[in-house]
């Protein structure tokens, strides 16, 4: 045998790529850093400039003990407030000079779903969507080991999370707060954010599916949230069976507590494990939960490019209404049982002004933060119709009889309809649950009422999103900026005492002006008028341009 010829056992064993089942981690980290090379830094800048661009602005927010005090008085004297925070570790101890208790009770649960939200999209993206794709099989033909996929999407995630951790770190250490304490609260962030990224990986072995992943490990965060709050409110141990819980038991600023941080990074190394254990006894591109069967002819009920996009959409639009509906009924509940205490709180007056409809003031600002929430779900449903597209599946629908605008036009009917649905439910549901606990029916026609005002406000954004899909495909996801404002306008425009002129850009306000009082129905229809010229340019770049081969 000549050495031309002469092969390795080795290699003639076993292909290049399985000697390790990391072989390849390092390339597959690159690409993804290289991929995403704008995404990333965005949510690390985004989420870092939230708490350090916050922070300076409550020195001028609570210049006094008075109005510290007041603020803690209406958070912590009450379930709401305690749900949408935290139980106020060392909150009472909150003066002008040291604001860093009171920043992390207003900061926490808004930077923790924050933190859980980056950690859950970035994850699945790296993992089951590569497989969805097929971009995970080009991937492993080369030398890339079994693990390799899952390790390198971990490494970038975890990476991302520590990274935005100690950048709050330092950024609120440098002004003049505690260095332990700014270190204790970016810590406790970065750590649950893992976390969650460890639950993600775990679900993206148990679906074949992307979004169905996604949903699975936005589910378990909401439960592991729900049971933080209800343990708080009660102030039971009950809190301790959540790590949201051990995330803000680290106490920053507020005599720090270090062994939370060991029990969530155990926790992760546990979901890390699972993960990789899963990931290793799954063939590529299956999963633990298989899809059923289909039918080899399709229902007479699914013969339409509109019966296809509602059972496309079937899914998440259940499970965006479960989740939707068990945050506002309870809220709907309490907020009605604490009427006469909120009526009677300074600020709350301030607010919303004194008598006894306070309480109905406070449930009707709350469902607009709700329907803020669901219009995440009204951005989602357009954008699956890019989704569909990119992915190859849309092509062989429009190779047969049927119109672009039929298509994408069923994605579009879809996402307002359900939205509507959505908002509807929502509000009913609410208002059953406050005229239940105070014996006034009336309390359901205008909880439902209310939310039914925001269907313009969504339908803008639909509308936006599908302009974005028709004219610029490429940019459809520039659909969440918009949508970032407005969410930061609800959340903290009180706190940074924005101009009128920036807060009315939001079409929530111009909904939530509309109907403060009385019902005034013009902004109502230029906002409507709005929606349909943007669905229009939508129809009309869709019409025009190529559609993505996948």
């Amino acid at each position: 045998m000549s050495a031309a010829t002469r092969t390795s056992p080795r290699s003639a064993d076993a292909p290049v790529g399985a000697r390790s089942p990391l072989a390849g981690t390092g390339s597959l980290v690159r690409l993804i850093l290289r991929r995403d090379r704008v995404r990333i830094p965005v949510w690390i800048i985004a989420l870092t400039a939230t708490v350090t661009g916050t922070a300076p602005a409550f020195s001028d927010l609570y210049p006094t003990q008075t109005d510290i005090d007041l603020r803690i008085a209406v958070v912590t004297g009450n379930p709401v407030g305690v749900v949408f925070t935290s139980p106020g570790y060392g909150v009472e101890n909150a003066t002008p000079n040291d604001i860093g208790p009171l920043l992390v009770n207003e900061l926490s649960a808004t930077m923790i779903v924050l933190f859980a939200l980056m950690s859950l999209f970035l994850l699945v993206r790296y993992t089951r969507a590569e497989e969805e794709s097929g971009r995970g099989e080009l991937v492993r033909s080369g030398v890339v080991g079994r693990a390799a996929p899952l390790a390198a999407a971990f490494i970038v995630v975890v990476a991302a999370n520590l990274l935005t951790g100690a950048l709050i770190t330092l950024g609120l250490g440098g002004m003049d707060l505690a260095w332990e304490g700014s270190l204790a609260f970016g810590a406790s962030l970065a750590l649950l954010g893992v976390v969650v990224a460890g639950v993600a990986a775990v679900c993206a072995q148990v679906s074949e599916f992307g979004r169905t992943a996604a949903g699975l490990a936005g589910a378990v965060f909401g439960l592991t949230f729900l049971v933080r709050a209800i343990g708080d409110i009660q102030d039971s141990d009950l809190r301790w069976w959540s790590p949201v819980a051990w995330s803000q038991g680290m106490r920053p600023y507020a005599g720090e507590e270090w062994w939370p941080a060991f029990a969530l990074v155990g926790l992760a190394l546990i979901l890390a494990l699972i993960a990789f254990v899963l990931n290793a006894r799954r063939d590529f591109g299956a999963a633990l939960l298989r899809p059923r069967r289909g039918r080899a002819a399709a229902s007479r009920f699914l013969r339409s490019p509109l019966a296809l996009a509602v059972r496309l959409h079937r899914g998440s639009a259940i499970a965006w209404t479960a989740i939707v509906l068990a945050a506002a009924v309870p809220l709907g509940a309490v907020l009605v049982e604490e009427g006469e205490e909120l009526a009677d709180m300074e600020v709350f007056q301030e607010m919303f002004g004194s008598g006894t409809g306070a309480a109905e003031e406070v449930l009707r600002f709350y469902l607009g933060f709700i329907s803020l929430i669901i219009a995440a779900f009204t951005i989602q449903a357009v954008l699956r119709a890019r989704g569909e597209e990119t992915a190859g599946r849309a092509e062989p629908l429009l190779a047969a009889a049927v119109a672009r605008w039929r298509w994408a036009g069923s994605h579009l009917a879809v996402s307002v309809v359900g939205s509507v649905a959505i908002l509807v439910v929502t509000g009913f549901g609410t208002g059953l649950a406050a005229a239940a606990q105070s014996d006034e029916s009336s309390h359901i026609a205008n909880a439902t009422g209310e939310m039914l005002a925001y269907v313009p406000a969504l339908a803008v954004l639909a509308g936006l999103t599908f302009a974005l899909h028709g004219v610029l495909p490429r940019f459809v996801a520039l659909a969440w900026v918009p949508y970032a404002y407005f969410f930061f306008v609800a959340m903290f425009a009180g706190l940074f005492d924005l101009p009128e002129e920036a807060m009315d850009v939001s079409p929530f306000v111009q909904v939530s002006n509309a109907t403060d009082g009385d019902l005034s129905v013009a902004p109502l229809l230029w906002l409507s008028g709005i929606a349909a010229a943007l669905m229009a340019v939508g129809f009309w770049g869709i019409s025009r341009r190529d559609v993505a081969s996948g």
